[in-house]
Parts: C-alpha cells; sequence; structure tokens
C-alpha cells in the first residue's frame, strides 16, 4: 500500500528530485575522498542508455523529462553517434539512438570499499569481520548482543546499516519499517578482446541491464525479483544478462571459464529514498535503503550521517530522507 500511494506522479517526482540532490552529493564525495586519500581503483567515464527502437525512445520520455529539470549534464544522440562514443558495440544489433551522460562514471566498489577500510584503519578503526549482531538493546547508549554471547558489548552509539537484516534487528527493538529484498543479477568475465569491449559503460534501456568495464573485466549486471531465495538462481534472468551482453559486445569477454554469476539482495523502501537519520530510540541512528543505488549514493550518506551524530549541520537537506517517515 506505501509502494502504491508513493507511485502518485507528484511524490515520485518529489522522491526522485530527493534520490537526485543525494547522487549529486555522494558523486562530489567520492571525488573528494579519491582524491584527498589518493584511491587507485579501476573506474572510467561517461554513462550511455542505449535506445533500441522508437518504442524505447517512447519509454525514455519520462526520464528525459526529468533529466531536463535538473542541473544533470546530457545529450540526446543518434545511433552513429552512440557507436563514435562505443565503437565496439555490434553493429548488427538495430540502434536508434542514446542518452549520454559525460559526468557519470561506473568504478571497482569492491576495490574502492577495501581501500577505504585501509585507511579509517590508519585512523584508528577497529572492524569485527565475521561477526554476527543478533540484537541491539538501549542501555545507557546501545548494548550489542554478539554470535549469541550472554554478556552484550556495550557501545555508546550506534549506526544501523545492516541491509535487509536491518529490519529484523529493528523489529526487536519494537521498531517496523518496510524493508524488503529486491534480488539482483550479475554475471563478469575477463575481457577476451580489448577492442571489442565496452570503453565504460551502457545501459539497455529495453531489457534493463547495465554493461561496464571494470579494467581488464566486463560486469553485466541487471533484473528485479521480488520473493524467492537468495540461494536460487533463476535461470531466465541469468540468462538474460548473457543475451544483452552477446547484443551489444559478442566475443569481449571470455566466457569458457572464470566467470562469476552473483545474485545479491538489495534493500528497497516503498518509496524510493533511503533513511538516513535517528531511529527515535537515543543513541541508534539508521543509514538504509539505498537499494540498487548502493554505492552511486554511499559517500554522501555517510557524510550526511557523520555530520547528523557529530551534532553538525549536514550540507544537504535531509528532509526527504527522515527515517519517521516511513517507522512504525
Amino acid at each position: 500500500a506505501h509502494w502504491y500511494r508513493a507511485c502518485k506522479l507528484e511524490t515520485y517526482q518529489t522522491n526522485r528530485g530527493h534520490m537526485n540532490k543525494l547522487a549529486v552529493y555522494s558523486r562530489d564525495r567520492l571525488h573528494q575522498l579519491s582524491s584527498q586519500l589518493q584511491l587507485d581503483y579501476e573506474r572510467s567515464a561517461g554513462y550511455l542508455i542505449l535506445l533500441r527502437s522508437e518504442s524505447d525512445h517512447s519509454q525514455a520520455q519520462a526520464a528525459l523529462k526529468f533529466l531536463r529539470a535538473t542541473d544533470l549534464v546530457f545529450k540526446e544522440i543518434d545511433g552513429l553517434q552512440a557507436r563514435q562514443i562505443e565503437p565496439a558495440l555490434n553493429s548488427d544489433t538495430p540502434l536508434l539512438g542514446a542518452i549520454h551522460l559525460p559526468d557519470d562514471e561506473v568504478g571497482n566498489c569492491r576495490q574502492f570499499a577495501m581501500q577505504l577500510k585501509t585507511e579509517a584503519q590508519k585512523l584508528g578503526v577497529v572492524f569485527s569481520f565475521q561477526t554476527t549482531v543478533e540484537g541491539i538493546t538501549p542501555s545507557r547508549g546501545i548494548v550489542l548482543t554478539l554470535d549469541g554471547r550472554a554478556q552484550g558489548r556495550q557501545f555508546d552509539g550506534c549506526v544501523l546499516c545492516a541491509g535487509v537484516d536491518s529490519a529484523k534487528l529493528l523489529a526487536n527493538c519494537g521498531l517496523r519499517i518496510p524493508l524488503a529484498a529486491v534480488y539482483g543479477y550479475s554475471i563478469s568475465a575477463p575481457i577476451r578482446e580489448s577492442v571489442n569491449a565496452p570503453r565504460s559503460a551502457v545501459m539497455d534501456e529495453r531489457f534493463k541491464v547495465a554493461i561496464s568495464r571494470l579494467g581488464k573485466r566486463i560486469r553485466v549486471a541487471g533484473s528485479a525479483e521480488f520473493g524467492g531465495d537468495l540461494a536460487k538462481k533463476r535461470a531466465g534472468s541469468i540468462q538474460t544478462l548473457y543475451k544483452v551482453l552477446s547484443d551489444w559486445f559478442p566475443g569481449a569477454a571470455n566466457l569458457s571459464g572464470g566467470v562469476q554469476e552473483w545474485k545479491g539482495a538489495r534493500p528497497m523502501l516503498p518509496d524510493g529514498p533511503p533513511v538516513i537519520g535517528a531511529s527515535g530510540i537515543p543513541q541508534l541512528w539508521l543509514n538504509l535503503g539505498q537499494g540498487s543505488s548502493g554505492w552511486a549514493l554511499s559517500c554522501g550518506s555517510a557524510r550526511v550521517m557523520a555530520d547528523m551524530v557529530s551534532g553538525r549541520v549536514p550540507a544537504l537537506d535531509v528532509l526527504g530522507f527522515d527515517p519517521s517517515r516511513i517507522l512504525r
């Protein structure tokens, strides 16, 4: 019901505007961190949304209308111009045109996170990996129950950003949040022939599948699957990824071995924007629901969260991300 109400055009446009502002702020923060900390990870600039036909072009009109109302740099181009930007696009696959976003980029999220972890450790951050948080109890701060231990561990405060599992942890605190898993798929494979591979990233508007170049590998990602089991991959969803890769960049990837097929749970909220802020329980803060835009929104969300916890006024208007809008 909450999702249905959020689909009203005015509500959708408002929420999308909030997410766009956070994405731009997050991109700026990503660049600042990468420069300041001299992070070196696989990345490439530019993003093409491929339109196979007039039908695809019609489907994209709502997105184009939104882009025109923002400060984002983009350009509508024809098929020939698109192939000049991405020369390896298969000439046998019909291409009416594309939407080019030159300031967008793709990168290797894992490499970025690993390097950021190292920088955090230099500042004294202590990570406790392979540790299960089973419960959260407000008590002169926050007490976490870890790995079934009888004695909880005391903290001054807690930022909850545990993905889909956050809903269960909040329920134990008496809070309900409509956070659901929307599963996505990806395949990653080594580049077989560089000249046949994308220079950066493209997204097939019809199939909603993105193909990205990450150093010496190609990553193909897409799908939005509700329900089901994380351990069970749908053959049809995986095959769609292979099909779109073959349509646009045949022979670019070595698919005979070393292909990584992945399925992951993206924590989604019914109205779109994440929740960033105080939970209503003293010293328990929330940073949840970025969904399929996790990395795109991460650096901005983290900066906003850090400012709020520290008592500073965030540089971004946080009205659209208040947890009270959705907590019960």
